[in-house]
């Protein structure tokens, strides 16, 4: 994990808990990624341009809404891997999030609430 924290903290929620809307602490557990990238998000940008660069990716994005544009049956996509996509764009997001809630300690002006251990 980041440093200083430790296999225990993984359910704490100030790790991953977000501080927008009346969501509950199960709506921001991350779900796609795994432990390694729970602990450190930024292996999640490695691996998803180690997967393709940012031209490919462009390139693969505005196929994939070509496609969605047209009436054809899913199958019959050659240059898109959807599903592939679908996950690598869903471990960012949760990535994304996960430094959102651990690094950005201020929103508009106002320190984002802390949950304390004695609430778990």
């Amino acid at each position: 994990m980041q440093p200083g924290c430790w296999k225990e903290d993984v359910f704490n929620p100030n790790l991953f808990v977000g501080w927008h809307g009346k969501l509950t602490k199960w709506d921001f557990l991350p779900r796609s990624l795994s432990y390694k990238e729970f602990a450190n998000p930024y292996r999640v940008f490695k691996r998803f341009f180690r997967y393709q660069n940012i031209a490919n990716w462009k390139e693969q994005l505005q196929l994939l809404m070509d496609y969605s544009l047209r009436s054809m049956n899913l199958l019959e996509l050659e240059d898109v891997r959807p599903l592939s996509l679908y996950f690598q764009l869903t471990k960012l997001v949760e990535a994304v999030h996960l430094i959102d809630v651990r690094e950005v300690n201020h929103v508009g002006g106002h320190i984002k609430n802390r949950i304390s251990k004695r609430r778990l």
